[in-house]
């Protein structure tokens, strides 16, 4: 064989166990990681509370996903770069991180934006394991609220409805 052959062969294996960079084709990238998941059931409507908040569309209970939530309110760790929201009533949202800052108290911002949608942007503060935040996409929002006991749920609200404060 050739030295030349031999040099082009070896340049190709090479290329191939790096992950392809030198035919243009990059490494996958990771998957996104699903942020929380839906407890069973919509959550049974409160009438106290529904006279009260006339806004609410729907609401889900939700878990957040440990490792996910740690990875996100972590400094040491290193920030995933997209999460999927499952929101009730509509496919999973991609979201890609765009920032992560951290506040008084000990509290992490997470900002996103809608990966397939330009209209799609959220906001979280994490302090420890409660979380909150707001979810848009166009004129649909949701709102992810801490409950009690660990619990948290994600609500649907209608913006139009809401009393300014």
């Amino acid at each position: 064989m050739s030295v030349y052959r031999h040099v082009v062969l070896s340049a190709l294996l090479v290329s191939i166990s790096s992950g392809l960079p030198a035919w243009g084709m990059a490494p996958a990238s990771s998957a996104p990681l699903l942020l929380w998941e839906p407890l069973s059931g919509p959550i049974e409507p409160d009438y106290v509370t529904k006279a009260r908040e006339p806004w609410i569309r729907s609401e889900q209970p939700i878990r957040f996903v440990p490792a996910v939530l740690s990875a996100l309110r972590d400094q040491t760790n290193s920030l995933p770069e997209r999460i999927v929201l499952r929101l009730p009533d509509r496919h999973d949202l991609d979201m890609a991180i765009i920032s992560r800052s951290f506040g008084a108290l000990g509290a992490t911002i997470i900002r996103a934006r809608a990966t397939y949608d330009p209209d799609g942007e959220m906001t979280l503060t994490i302090k420890g394991e409660t979380v909150s935040g707001i979810v848009r996409i166009g004129r649909q929002a949701w709102r992810i609220e801490h409950r009690s006991d660990g619990r948290h749920r994600v609500v649907e609200f209608d913006p139009e409805q809401l009393h300014p404060d």
